[in-house]
């Protein structure tokens, strides 16, 4: 049973509030499988997990906003520095 095992490895790692919706999907995602009607489920969790990314709710969201794509905020001084350098080369 992979939902049992699933929830223990839950356990081991540090979930901030906004990791808790994919935490709970993945919880979700474990029961159907066990239950054998993960078929089903693959729309809608794709949908579901697009959705939490959008919003910067999973880690791989967060990794990709803090290697400079914000949402509509300022760029990092960082992404600034890259844009001279690139600037630069393609003179």
């Amino acid at each position: 049973m992979l939902t049992p095992k699933l929830r223990a490895a839950l356990r081991t790692v540090a979930l901030s509030d906004a990791d808790q919706a994919a935490a709970a999907l993945a919880v979700h995602y474990a029961e159907a499988i066990d239950r054998g009607d993960a078929d089903d489920l693959v729309k809608l969790g794709t949908a579901l997990l697009s959705a939490l990314e959008s919003l910067g709710m999973t880690p791989r969201a967060r990794r990709s906003l803090v290697k400079g794509a914000t949402r509509g905020g300022p760029a990092s001084p960082l992404d600034e520095l890259r844009d001279r350098r690139g600037a630069r080369g393609a003179g």
